[in-house]
């Protein structure tokens, strides 16, 4: 017994042990709670559409950390921002809403996301026609880009254009309409029926259409100018008077990559005796313009028989022979793989085939240099 140490003051060491050192203890976990904190709100304030504003009145972010311990010990950390700091962070004009809205706090210190509101005003439909004036660079082009219309309709509605479409010179006026469509005056005799027919248009949308004023009366008034929605305006045509007789100035130009004009087999190729390719097939196939542009021939070619002859500009024309018989006549446009005639066995020939000649500046050229 003697050698025991007694028990109860080795307790007592313990407690006053333990009581000396928690206010250290406490100190230190109270910082390290609070640096954590503190993180944890940095955090928070850099994330993407999140922000920390002070919710106090006093306009302080107070964040504070009471711990007790044995021997009422207490320590109390506070960490304070200036009002005056958090009001120039408000109020500075580099700062930004989050996206998707702004962050706000309760009264509880909780982060709320607020949508962000905007409303988006459509834009009103131009309904009134403009007279642009052409500037530096300018082509029909940029020019129907620039007011969401198409190039048809800029020519159209002027007619320097509908002659020349080319012809631009700075200074130049033009009329630009509000929608894709073609400008029309009014005749005497025109009536909506006769106006939608001809431009290919919908009479209802000529009447519905704001710029016409016709949706109560419907009445037209001669020298009245209308609108005509989508219409497209008939291809017309403009010659002029030379020493070599009269030629369209506005003719259809082709592209100068040919197509070939029927379906057969070919019986003869090009020779310096045979200026052309001879293609074999029943009486009465079709047979197609090979590039658009306009007839300049048409009827009995003596040995050629029954022909068409189509301008493509650029210096090319193309000759159709031996046909049995031709839709087009002199000055009429055509377009790429237009219908023109049927295959025959007029004028000189063995058998029903299509005589197909390609010409370039007036002398004939191999076809099989330009058909695909």
């Amino acid at each position: 017994m003697a050698d025991k140490l007694p028990t109860l003051p080795r307790r007592r060491q313990g407690r006053e042990l333990v009581n000396a050192l928690w206010p250290h203890v406490a100190r230190y976990a109270a910082r390290l709670l609070v640096l954590g904190l503190a993180i944890g709100v940095a955090v928070a304030a850099a994330a993407p559409g999140l922000s920390f504003r002070p919710s106090l009145p006093q306009e302080r972010a107070t964040l504070g950390l009471t711990t007790r311990g044995l021997g009422g010990v207490q320590t109390q950390i506070m960490e304070s921002q200036e009002a005056s700091e958090a009001e120039e962070v408000a109020a500075s004009p580099t700062s930004s809403a989050p996206r998707g809205g702004s962050v706000l706090d309760d009264s509880e210190g909780l982060l709320v996301k607020v949508p962000a509101l905007h409303t988006t005003v459509p834009k009103r439909p131009r309904t009134t026609i403009l007279t642009y004036t052409v500037e530096e660079g300018d082509n029909v082009s940029t020019i129907a880009e620039r007011f969401d219309i198409d190039t048809d309709t800029v020519v159209w509605a002027n007619e320097k254009l509908e002659e020349d479409p080319d012809y631009l010179v700075v200074g130049q006026q033009l009329l630009i309409l509000p929608i894709v469509g073609v400008l029309h005056t009014v005749k005497e005799g025109d009536t909506i029926e006769s106006i939608a027919t001809k431009y290919k248009a919908d009479q209802q949308a000529i009447i519905d259409y704001e710029f016409n004023h016709l949706q109560e009366t419907g009445v037209l008034k001669v020298g009245q100018q209308i609108i005509v929605p989508n219409g497209q305006k008939p291809y017309q045509l403009r010659y002029v008077y030379t020493d070599k007789g009269m030629i369209a100035v506005n003719a259809p130009q082709g592209s100068g990559r040919f197509m070939w004009p029927t379906n057969g087999y070919i019986t003869n190729r090009y020779a310096p005796d045979h200026l052309g390719i001879d293609i074999g097939a029943p009486v009465g196939t079709p047979v197609y313009a090979s590039d658009a542009g306009v007839v300049t021939s048409v009827g009995s070619m003596g040995t050629y028989g029954l022909a068409v002859i189509i301008d493509h500009g650029k210096g090319f024309t193309t000759l159709y022979a031996h046909l049995s018989m031709y839709y087009p006549t002199v000055g009429t446009p055509v377009r790429k793989g237009q219908a023109i005639g049927k295959i025959g066995m007029t004028g000189k020939t063995t058998g029903p085939h299509l005589h197909f000649e390609i010409r370039y500046g007036g002398g004939a050229v191999n076809p099989a240099r330009y058909l695909p």
